[in-house]
């Protein structure tokens, strides 16, 4: 494609793309096919529009023509906002108007062009609450300063007007006080360790959250939750085996005492009881997890254990589109807040990633 377009005149988003080719009919037309081949040999497929001089790219629209471009919204699309008394921080609140008033003047070729654009933008913010006249503003974005990368390790906690105390500040005093005169200042300080705000979910993804979990709930009628051979009565987990995100415990008992290890699966429980099962049994798979380290402990000292399986939570795994995944933060506030004395999980299992987001990466499609 370098060799075709000049890489001034082409922009690239994702899947879609935006050049400015000078040339006539003839001349797009054949462009147009080399572009096709270059597509066509690597297996992928295209859709090209050529000789045009109007046209939309993401959020502007462009003319030739006249040499103007104006702010671009799809057709009946709304613009929304968050209400002025929503539970938001106060920062959000206050910038949100500068900042709609800041696109929609970037997005504009000059300011006759904004006022007649704005004019949704501000009706949204009145619904919204807001009382703020959005102005036409000419000057660019200042080119901020590149500065070098920082391994930074970021705490979001949940924002909540309900709180009164300075979450962030108080947690802050807390990397000087325990790091302060450590060696492991340099590792922990107020350069690498940053506290953001994070919002909580709207009344709407709530609600909706709550009726998809009706409504998928593995005890619906009709659903078959276990495929043993022997049925029921030789299920590990009661009959529920098929399970799907959930938390489970697996109980260890032997002559002396009672061990507990907390796990998750994502997938159905039968499949991930296969892996445990795997790494029981062969001994080069003995550090899969501390559960498995613990049951070779018995059968190295050829002691008998008897081990069971239950059902603790469920949850939903990690979701692309709020970017979280419940099932691994249950986990890990089970294990903080568990008082068994005898809990197999180590407290580094708190500090892991998240293990499902791998296969929504694209390298991994």
């Amino acid at each position: 494609m370098e060799k075709l377009i000049n890489q001034d005149h082409i922009g690239l988003y994702r899947d879609d793309g935006l050049a400015a080719i000078k040339g006539s009919g003839p001349e797009i037309e054949k462009l147009k096919k080399q572009i096709y081949k270059i597509f066509q040999e690597i297996g992928l497929k295209i859709t090209l529009d050529g000789n045009i001089t109007k046209t939309d790219f993401l959020d502007v629209f462009f003319d030739l023509k006249t040499n103007t471009f104006k702010p671009y919204r799809k057709k009946n699309e709304t613009p929304v906002y968050i209400n002025i008394k929503s539970n938001h921080p106060a920062k959000i609140k206050k910038e949100l108007p500068k900042m709609i008033a800041n696109r929609v003047s970037n997005l504009s070729c000059n300011e006759e062009v904004f006022k007649s654009e704005s004019i949704p933008y501000q009706e949204a913010l009145r619904v919204a609450g807001y009382p703020h006249k959005i102005n036409f503003s000419s000057s660019k974005p200042a080119k901020t300063k590149k500065n070098r990368s920082r391994r930074i390790i970021w705490f979001n906690p949940p924002f909540s007007e309900t709180v009164k105390t300075n979450v962030a500040a108080k947690f802050l005093a807390l990397i000087d006080k325990h790091f302060g005169n450590s060696e492991l200042k340099k590792y922990f300080n107020r350069s690498t360790i940053k506290v953001s705000y994070s919002c909580l979910p709207n009344i709407e993804s709530i609600i909706s959250g709550h009726n998809k979990k009706i409504l998928n709930s593995e005890d619906k009628p009709g659903q078959k939750l276990c495929n043993c051979r022997g049925g029921i009565h030789s299920c590990p987990m009661e009959g529920k085996c098929l399970s799907k995100s959930i938390i489970y415990k697996a109980s260890v008992k032997t002559r002396n005492k009672t061990c507990t290890y907390l796990g998750l699966a994502a997938n159905t429980f039968k499949e991930r009881l296969g892996n445990h099962k795997l790494s029981f049994n062969h001994q080069k798979y003995e550090q899969n997890t501390n559960l498995s380290k613990h049951i070779w402990e018995f059968k190295n000292k050829k002691e008998p254990y008897e081990i069971s399986w239950s059902n603790v939570a469920s949850a939903p795994s990690y979701n692309p589109r709020t970017k979280a995944c419940k099932l691994c933060n249950l986990e890990k506030t089970l294990i903080m807040t568990s008082t068994d004395s005898n809990l197999l999980n180590g407290r580094s299992e708190i500090m892991n990633k998240c293990r499902h987001r791998a296969k929504f990466l694209l390298s991994n499609g």
